[in-house]
């Protein structure tokens, strides 16, 4: 029963060591967050999704249209822009999002394919446009009254 009790004491302690390490580098990670923070004057919070804003945005949207497989390129638009305005956390100006849906290979055609970006977007039960000014936002989320990630004056 010894021989038990040691060998489960000896992975406790494997396990609190690892987390200590771990906490360690979450300690000074965020040591370094706060100095970056302070000498840029910004701030910092979560997105609507609860990841942080500033998180690998491009792979957010990457892994969304991957796992969408086959489907339709007008389904890939709607969910890679609902992914990456999410991941934004603040509402996305049109022409953001068509630059965004570009670069991740999704083209539009005609002669105005700004214009069916939006009317793609207005087909998503999601999302909304407040203006032309402030973009497209969240149905299911409180619009964001000021920017995420801001200059202090």
């Amino acid at each position: 029963m010894s021989t038990l009790r040691k060998m489960l004491e000896d992975k406790k302690a494997a396990i609190l060591a690892d987390a200590q390490r771990r906490a360690a580098e979450v300690d000074a990670d965020m040591d370094q967050l706060e100095k970056l923070t302070a000498k840029y004057g910004l701030e910092i919070s979560t997105g609507a999704n609860g990841t942080p804003v500033g998180a690998a945005v491009s792979d957010i949207v990457a892994k969304t249209l991957a796992d969408l497989g086959n489907a339709s390129p007008s389904a890939k638009v709607k969910a890679g822009a609902e992914a990456y305005i999410r991941s934004k956390n603040r509402p996305v100006p049109l022409g953001e999002l068509f630059e965004m849906l570009d670069q991740h290979g999704l083209k539009f055609k005609g002669d105005t394919p700004r214009n069916t970006l939006s009317a793609i977007l207005g087909q998503n039960e999601n999302l909304y446009s407040i203006s032309r000014e402030r973009g497209w936002w969240l149905k299911d989320v409180e619009v964001p009254h000021r920017p995420v990630i801001r200059r202090v004056i």
